[in-house]
């Protein structure tokens, strides 16, 4: 047992003596670290040591912060006091020391097992691993400990908090957007996948326009910057991201390498630029992705690469929903003692718009409170995330005149569901249409281009649709027609295809009877988190908010099912007598992805996204870790304004010759019944 301790970052010199010799002891273990960066660290209070009360030194952390996050080089405790807790009250005063970034991470060599297992006992998660610098080359494991949520899944998936992956690509990749003919045309092209361009934002750099100069014939160089000025720019720290050019030739021997200076350039500014990938076919930086990462946190790689990791990783990440786990969210109008201080949060300075004129709009909007809105979206009721002023005209249609959100983790997250939220409204109200007026950044207007707005010369429109909406409604409004015309010009559209319009039109539904669809019955509280606020008012506790924000879901059954993806489903909300209105069909999704297994391995593979925790799953599979659960990812979902109960739902059978199934177990309908259940849903019959 050691003796009673203390741990402290202010020492005297005789510790740090037995610092710098405790580490020359283990240096197999540790490695070599100079005496003078001993002597460094220690004046900046990056080492911790526990010292007994007759001050012999039992252990040390030495740790740096580098973006954001702390990174822990040593922590060594002298042979004679391990195992007495000297290592955990190490790492707990460091936990408390920088609970203000993102989180802790360090590597630990995979055979030392007693080490490794040592950091999962204090919550480091294990993401992944690399091969070590020395000669043996011996595997290293990523430990990551993370402030900011309960599960942490690390990588560079949920850097970008709160909003998409960013990630800059290199001119190589953008050259083969440019041009079909190019070999990788098609490689590069699928980073530009519907499936991706929800969750990964992808920019250029300044430097594409250095590259560009680099053309020798003038039409070539005046086409490529013509496409250029079209894509998303990173916003980077010209100043930090020369600093950083500097240290990539310096730390990586770049200079001696086949990258030019402006490929290294280009990474520079991403690093700067804090994207989280940087998308390159050029091997002279790909070669060194690994220290690359090690030194500033961006994964280098090519496209395929990027493809296969995201895939991979986005089944476990912590997705945007999990970190609104704790906050509330409040959307008001603003009180006329705000309008200073919300000029002040939104003016667009760097834009050169003057307090003066956003004051005028603001003003202009204030005062006319029959038919305009100034609303404010806070976080803990006290930080103003996102700024709203609409106008509804007399033909019902409504206008965005500001639309402003601020630099937060959740603005992303936050602005997707407002602006669903104003979608939905609209349609209640008969809107026919929804037009964005204001100039909007580029997030917004990748949010816009997200939720089926089109661009124009004034800025932003979106048709609206409500109920069960025809082909044919759809091919004679120009705007939606433009957005999904094409699928519907087709004489027998895909399922995915019916899906992808479904989307672009929600909260209307396409009628399209040839699509599978399945009655599927839910419990009210599941019902209530995943997808129905209405039933919250049912509970004393209303749905968690971080759930009610997100866009899509899972949903788990134990029971032999005849569900198939890219199938349209009803959910039957079974009765409860501790809640109202229930025993009826309340709303209705699509199936994007369907997957059956083992039940633990399926919980796994879908916590990120429900409100399921694995006593529940476990509950589901009759606490059998392996029994087969089937796992459905479920999206678009719409609610009926008018529930179809069950005595109504067995009418509209009946008239069809069908039997009313019990409802126990999901049910498939016959061809054109889903059509007639969500008219009815919808009020249309």
């Amino acid at each position: 047992m050691a003796p009673p301790f203390s741990i402290t970052s202010k020492f005297s010199p005789s510790i740090l003596d037995a610092i710098i010799a405790l580490g020359d002891a283990n240096s197999e273990f540790l490695g070599h670290f100079p005496k003078s960066a001993y002597q460094r660290e220690a004046s900046d209070g990056r080492i911790l040591a526990a010292v007994s009360e007759s001050d012999t030194l039992l252990g040390y952390l030495l740790f740096r912060v580098a973006r954001e996050r702390a990174v822990v080089q040593h922590c060594c405790v002298d042979h004679a006091a391990r195992g007495s807790g000297v290592g955990k009250a190490l790492v707990d005063e460091l936990k408390k020391q920088v609970a203000n970034t993102r989180g802790i991470e360090l590597h630990c060599a995979r055979e030392f097992e007693a080490s490794c297992k040592f950091w999962e006992r204090m919550s480091f998660i294990p993401l992944g691993e690399k091969k070590g610098r020395g000669a043996d080359q011996r595997p290293l494991t990523r430990y990551v400990f993370d402030h900011r949520q309960e599960d942490c899944f690390g990588s560079a998936f949920d850097e970008q908090a709160g909003d998409r992956v960013l990630a800059a690509v290199d001119m190589n990749i953008v050259l083969d957007w440019h041009d079909p003919a190019r070999a990788h045309f098609h490689e590069s092209s699928a980073l530009r996948a519907d499936w991706l361009r929800m969750e990964v934002d992808l920019r250029i750099t300044d430097y594409t326009f250095t590259d560009a100069n680099q053309a020798p014939d003038l039409a070539q160089r005046e086409r490529t910057r013509s496409y250029l000025r079209n894509l998303p720019k990173i916003d980077e720290d010209r100043d930090h991201a020369e600093q950083v050019a500097a240290q990539l030739k310096r730390d990586l021997n770049l200079d001696n390498r086949r990258s030019t200076d402006v490929d290294i350039r280009h990474l520079a500014a991403a690093i700067a630029g804090d994207a989280n990938f940087f998308i390159t076919r050029d091997r002279g930086l790909l070669d060194v992705s690994d220290p690359i990462r090690e030194k500033h946190e961006i994964t280098v790689c090519d496209p395929t690469e990027f493809i296969l990791k995201f895939d991979s990783a986005r089944r476990t990440a912590a997705y945007e929903p999990v970190r609104l786990s704790g906050c509330s969210l409040v959307r008001r109008r603003m009180a006329d003692v705000e309008i200073e201080s919300v000029v002040a949060a939104f003016v667009r300075s760097d834009r050169r718009e003057s307090h003066k004129a956003l004051d005028m709009r603001i003003r202009s909007l204030a005062c006319d409170p029959m038919n305009c809105r100034v609303e404010q979206v806070l976080v803990d009721s006290a930080e103003p995330v996102m700024l709203l002023g609409t106008r509804t005209h007399s033909d019902g249609d409504v206008e965005l005149l500001c639309l402003r959100a601020r630099k937060h983790p959740l603005s992303g997250l936050i602005c997707r569901h407002v602006l669903r939220d104003m979608i939905r409204q609209a349609a209640d109200r008969g809107s026919r249409m929804v037009r964005v007026t204001d100039e909007v950044d580029s997030n917004l207007a990748s949010i816009l281009t997200e939720l089926a707005f089109e661009s124009c010369q004034t800025g932003w429109t979106r048709s609206i649709f409500s109920g069960v909406v025809r082909p044919s409604e759809i091919l004679a409004d120009s705007v939606a027609s433009a957005l999904i015309g094409s699928h519907l010009e087709m004489s027998a559209p895909t399922p995915d295809q019916v899906m992808q319009a479904d989307h672009r039109l929600w909260p209307a539904q396409l009628e399209s009877p040839s699509v599978r669809s399945i009655v599927v019955p839910i419990q009210p509280q599941w019902a209530v988190d995943l997808f129905d606020a209405g039933l919250a008012s049912s509970r004393l506790l209303d749905a968690e908010p971080r759930l009610m924000l997100n866009l899509e879901n899972v949903y788990y059954t134990a029971k032999p099912t005849n569900l198939r993806p890219l199938s349209r489903v009803l959910w039957y909300v079974s009765k409860d007598e501790s809640f109202e209105r229930v025993g009826a069909i309340r709303a209705a999704s699509w199936i994007a992805e369907l997957h059956t297994g083992p039940a633990l391995d399926m919980y796994r593979r879908f916590r990120h996204l429900g409100v399921y925790r694995w006593h529940h799953v476990a509950h589901t599979s009759k606490q059998n870790e392996d029994a087969s659960v089937t796992a459905f990812r479920f999206c678009n979902t719409v609610e009926f304004k008018h529930p179809i109960s069950r005595k109504a739902l067995g009418t509209l059978l009946a008239e069809a010759d069908h039997r009313m199934p019990p409802l126990s177990a999901p049910y498939t309908l016959q061809d054109g019944m889903y059509e007639r259940i969500c008219r009815m849903g919808h009020g249309q019959e």
